[in-house]
């Protein structure tokens, strides 16, 4: 897979994750109710999918927290900066070969909560 595709869909999930902080804010709903399952389901569901295996589940989980860490030490919390930091997390999940999607919510909540 190229770079720029690479680069296109954490773009895209980066505006995902804005689009999600504004639909939040409009219901008054908290992003901390996003639901933790999916993980599970991924895991129970397709064992066989690669992000399902045991390096992508740990990896993934492991790379998008260091990922949501630095960016909350670095900028603080904001929506801007939770989308930077879920964009940035799926590249580095692509780049070690790690991915694993449920893990984009790690960087989220810690941007989210100030968890440097």
């Amino acid at each position: 897979m190229s770079w720029q595709i690479i680069l296109w869909r954490a773009l895209g999930g980066a505006i995902a994750i804005l689009a999600m902080h504004f639909l939040a804010g409009y219901g008054h709903v908290p992003l901390m109710l996003v639901p933790f399952a999916t993980s599970i389901v991924l895991v129970l569901g397709t064992p066989e999918a690669e992000p399902a295996q045991l390096r992508a589940l740990v990896g993934g989980h492991l790379i998008s927290t260091l990922v949501g860490l630095a960016v909350s030490y670095a900028f603080g919390p904001s929506p801007r900066a939770e989308a930077t930091a879920v964009g940035l997390a799926m590249v580095a999940m692509y780049f070690v070969r790690a991915f694993h999607p449920p893990a984009g919510i790690d960087p989220l909540i810690i941007v989210n909560e100030s968890l440097p």
